[in-house]
Order: structure tokens, then C-alpha cells, then sequence
């Protein structure tokens, strides 16, 4: 499986507390989408989206939706990440984040399991350590 992008997956207060770390530190504004706003903008995009930080909110509605598949859902999400920027920051906001650092392989946003190419369990750690911020994994996809 090769990278695509690199994305934090946050639950809703790791992800304020990292935006406004990474807006200090880019020294750039966060640009905020709803995900399926954030689907339609990436399909309807011609070329990569280039954005030094971009937040999606909202994929926990996508995932546990009562007429939602969500592994299509997930699917449909890859497809869309295909079109972000190498050099953009990307955090994705889930109600429940949970990963294991023995487990590499795989995170588990909202109850369903989402396959990775690998979790950055240092530079997870070591953010967590240096700003106290919980519940978020760095992952590539």
C-alpha cells in the first residue's frame, strides 16, 4: 500500500489544540470544510488542493450514518485525499480515535477499522509528551 498523505486523526479537543499549535507554527490560517464539502471540493478540484493547513470536520456523521456503508465511505475518502497537497497539513476530526502502538497498521476512527500504511508513533508520542494533547495519531495513508 503506498502513502498518499499524511493526516492527524483527532477527536474534536486534540484537534483545536493542534490547529492552533500548527496555525503558530505555520504561521498560516486553518481552512475548515465540512467532509463532504471537503469530498465535493477535492473531485471538483483540477488540480492538488494547496493549503498549508486544512481541517475536515465531520467524518464520524460519515462513518456511522443509518444509510452509510462505511467502508465505502472510507474508500471514497482515499479516493479524495489523492488530491491534497504533499506539503499541506491535513486534520481529521472523528468522535473516537483509538490505535495501539503495537498495531501499525491500523486505526479505528468511530468503531470501524481503517487501514494505514504506517502511524508515526514517535512524532504521536513525542506530541503528546511536549503539549500535552491526547487522543490523535499521525497516520499515512
Amino acid at each position: 500500500m503506498s502513502s498518499l498523505v499524511t493526516v492527524y486523526f483527532c477527536d474534536s479537543e486534540a484537534l483545536k489544540s493542534l490547529a492552533q499549535l500548527f496555525e503558530k507554527s505555520l504561521k498560516a490560517e486553518r481552512e475548515e470544510r465540512r467532509i463532504l464539502d471537503f469530498m465535493r471540493y477535492s473531485m471538483a478540484s483540477p488540480g492538488r488542493i494547496k493549503a498549508p493547513l486544512l481541517v475536515v470536520k465531520g467524518l464520524d456523521s460519515l462513518l456511522t450514518g443509518e444509510y452509510v456503508d462505511p467502508r465505502l465511505a472510507l474508500d471514497l475518502l482515499r479516493v479524495c485525499l489523492k488530491k491534497v497537497g504533499r506539503d499541506t497539513l491535513l486534520l481529521i476530526e472523528a468522535k473516537r480515535v483509538d490505535w495501539t502502538p503495537t498495531n501499525r497498521g491500523e486505526v479505528v476512527l468511530d468503531g470501524v477499522r481503517l487501514p494505514v500504511s504506517s502511524i508515526d508513533v514517535e512524532d504521536t508520542l513525542r506530541l503528546q509528551e511536549e503539549y500535552n494533547i491526547r487522543n490523535f495519531v499521525k497516520a499515512s495513508l
